[in-house]
């Protein structure tokens, strides 16, 4: 790769990064910090990310494309706006994955070891983890306001099923 389209193919980059919630706000020389402890990894259509029961210790910004979760072969949810982060859950309990991702189209993410965020010149280390760690709890909640959401939904139609079955 010639020098320009390095520099062109690291702007462009940087550009995606700015557009990812939890880093939106950092300044362009920690942007750059964030890209020298990180990974951009792209992926084919159909191609594993992560694999239900395996140990990954990364966590994942979508740049570009689409992804689907799936526990036990069922689709839990497809993601494809830029910033949508997964990985989290088996970084944060230090355990296997719970659910597979997999491309559905041609995807770019970043790829991050939060533990690596610790070599992070000191001047920005705490706004990153911060910044992660904001993004993650949001995340969370997002997640179990839906899984509420969801239960709910359930429990009224087992409760209507049942009161049906007893007349």
């Amino acid at each position: 790769m010639t020098s320009n389209a390095w520099i062109n193919d690291n702007i462009n980059i940087i550009e995606s990064l700015r557009k990812i919630p939890a880093l939106g706000s950092l300044t362009e020389p920690d942007l750059h910090e964030v890209l020298k402890l990180s990974e951009i990894r792209d992926y084919r259509p159909g191609e594993t990310i992560l694999e239900e029961g395996s140990y990954d210790g990364w966590i994942y910004y979508l740049i570009a494309g689409k992804i689907k979760i799936a526990k036990r072969s069922k689709v839990l949810m497809t993601l494809q706006r830029v910033g949508d982060v997964f990985g989290e859950m088996g970084f944060l309990e230090g355990k296997a994955s719970s659910a597979s991702v997999t491309a559905l189209d041609t995807v770019q993410c970043l790829a991050i070891n939060v533990s690596d965020v610790d070599r992070f010149p000191d001047r920005g280390r705490f706004a990153v983890r911060y910044l992660i760690y904001k993004e993650f709890a949001e995340v969370l909640a997002s997640r179990l306001r839906s899984t509420t959401e969801e239960m709910l939904d359930l429990k009224k139609r087992l409760e209507k099923a049942e009161g049906k079955q007893a007349s």
